[in-house]
C-alpha cells in the first residue's frame, strides 16, 4: 500500500483511498481519520519564521527530490504553483526528465478558446493561453527536457464503463482528476519502471491557506482536498513510483512556514489588508475534533447538508446556463493576491488564469463545462456524468461537505503566531 501521500483510517484499519475510507466507514457509521504526517509536522516550530528565503527554500526542495529519484516528471498546467516548481529546478540547474500537461486536445477541436472570458466554465482555456506559452518556452530553452501532452480524451474515448471514477476518488472527481497519475501509460515511461528506476511524480501541490481565529490566532490549514485527487488506484501501485508534492512536505516543512510568515506579513501593507476580512473564520470547524463533534457543530449552527436532488438539479443547472457573470470568489482574490509573495521570483502578472475551481463543488466543479458543451450527447459525456452520479449517489449525506457536493473534508491546523506580531510590513 502505497502512502507517500499520507492516509486515512477507519476503525484502527489503513487505507491509502479516501473513497475505500469512506466506503468502510458508511459500514459502521465510523469517523474517518486523515494522517498527514501529523508527527513529523506537529514536531516543527511553526512561529519561528525559517531565515532562508523562500527560493532558497525551493532549491533546497529541488535538489532534494534529483538526490531521491532517477527520474523525475513534473506536471504542470501552466498556472503559478506548477510553474514555480518547473522553474525552482531550472532556475538553479537542477535537472529535470521531463515535464507533462495534462489537456484534452483531441476532445477540443470545435472549442472557442477565450482570452477574455474568466468564468470558471472557460478554464480550459488556460490550456492555450497559459500552458502551451509555457511549455514552449521550456522546450526552447531546455531541449535536454521532455515535453509530454497526456491528452487523457483519448482514454476517455474507450471508457468502457463508470470504474473510471474510482480513479478520481478524491474530495474532487472529475475526468481530469482520474488521469493524474497515470503516467505509465506512456512506453517510456513504462520501460523506465521495468528497468526499476525511481521514478518521481512532481505536483504543484498547493499555495498556503491561513485562518485568523476570533482571538487573532493565525493559523496554517491542510486540508485533505488539495491531496487525495491524486490517489492511485491499485493498479498503479508500483513501488518505484511515487508522487511527490513540492511544497507541502514533511521532508522540508520550512517551506510552508516560510510562506505562511510571508503571508501574514503581507496581509498588513495598506494595500492587501482587506485580505484578512477573507480569512477570518470559527476554528471549530476546521479544529482536529471528532468526527461526530464536527457534525453536531453543524448541526447546532445550522449548517445543513443540501439534499442530493437539491444538488444534482443546480449541477444540470449550471451546466446548462449562459450566465458569464463573473464574481471572484474569496477563495481567487486571496490565491491571486499572495501569488507575488509566495513566488517573487516566477511570477507573471499577465498570466492569463480563470476564476479559481471551487473545490467544494466536489463531484460537479464547473470547470468541466468543455466536455458537456462539446460532446453533450455522446456517449462518452453521459458515462461522465453518469458514472459521477452514481458515485455521489453511494455516499451517505454524512459524509459529505456542507454543500452536498463531495467528500467532507479533513484538516490539520498548525498555529504559527497571533495577529499582533505581524503589524508590519515586509
Amino acid at each position: 500500500m502505497k502512502l507517500e501521500i499520507g492516509y486515512y483510517e477507519v476503525n484502527n484499519k489503513i487505507y491509502a483511498s479516501k473513497f475505500d475510507a469512506v466506503m468502510a466507514a458508511q459500514l459502521t457509521n465510523a469517523e474517518v481519520k486523515w494522517n498527514f504526517f501529523n508527527d513529523e509536522l506537529s514536531k516543527a516550530n511553526w512561529t519561528i519564521e525559517p531565515q532562508l528565503s523562500l527560493d532558497a527554500l525551493y532549491k533546497m526542495r529541488a535538489q532534494q527530490i534529483r538526490d531521491k529519484y532517477d527520474y523525475i516528471i513534473v506536471f504542470c498546467s501552466g498556472g503559478s504553483d506548477s510553474t514555480n516548481v518547473i522553474k525552482s529546478f531550472i532556475n538553479n540547474n537542477i535537472h529535470v526528465d521531463e515535464v507533462m500537461a495534462l489537456a484534452p486536445m483531441s476532445g477540443l477541436s470545435n472549442y472557442n478558446f477565450n482570452s477574455k472570458d474568466q468564468t470558471e466554465d472557460n478554464t480550459i482555456s488556460e490550456t492555450k493561453f497559459a500552458l502551451f506559452p509555457l511549455l514552449n518556452e521550456i522546450a526552447s530553452k531546455n531541449p535536454n527536457i521532455k515535453i509530454t501532452i497526456n491528452d487523457f480524451f483519448e482514454e476517455m474515448v474507450n471508457y468502457k464503463d463508470e470504474d473510471w471514477t474510482y480513479n478520481a476518488c478524491g474530495n474532487i472527481v472529475t475526468v481530469l482528476t482520474s488521469h493524474f497519475t497515470n503516467a505509465g501509460k506512456f512506453k517510456h515511461i513504462d520501460a523506465l519502471i521495468h528497468q526499476g528506476k525511481k521514478i518521481g511524480l512532481v505536483y504543484g501541490t498547493d499555495k498556503p491557506v491561513i485562518r485568523i481565529t476570533p482571538d487573532g490566532d493565525l493559523v496554517f490549514v491542510l486540508a485533505d482536498a488539495g491531496i487525495n485527487y491524486l490517489n492511485m488506484p491499485a493498479d498503479r501501485e508500483n513501488p518505484n513510483v511515487d508522487r511527490v508534492l513540492f511544497y507541502w512536505t514533511a521532508d522540508l516543512p520550512e517551506i510552508m512556514i516560510k510562506q505562511c510568515h510571508v503571508v501574514a506579513k503581507a496581509m498588513h501593507l495598506p494595500e492587501y489588508g482587506y485580505i484578512q476580512d477573507l480569512l477570518r473564520t470559527d476554528p471549530k470547524i476546521l479544529s482536529d475534533v471528532s468526527f461526530q463533534q464536527r457534525i453536531d457543530y453543524q448541526i447546532q449552527n445550522n449548517i445543513t447538508v443540501s439534499t442530493k436532488e437539491k444538488v444534482l438539479a443546480h449541477f444540470l443547472q449550471t451546466n446548462n446556463t449562459s450566465d458569464k457573470t463573473l464574481k471572484f470568489s474569496s477563495k481567487t482574490i486571496y490565491q491571486r493576491a499572495i501569488v507575488p509573495f509566495i513566488y517573487p521570483t516566477t511570477y507573471k502578472k499577465e498570466l492569463f488564469q480563470c476564476q479559481k475551481v471551487n473545490a467544494d463543488a466536489g463531484f460537479f466543479t464547473r470547470d468541466q463545462a468543455w466536455l458537456y458543451e462539446q460532446h453533450s450527447n455522446t456517449r462518452i459525456a453521459q458515462m461522465a456524468l453518469h458514472g459521477v452520479i452514481s458515485l455521489y449517489n453511494s455516499i451517505h449525506p454524512r459524509y459529505l461537505n456542507i454543500n452536498g457536493t463531495g467528500f467532507i473534508n479533513n484538516y490539520q491546523v498548525y498555529k504559527f503566531g497571533h495577529i499582533s506580531n505581524f503589524n508590519h510590513t515586509v
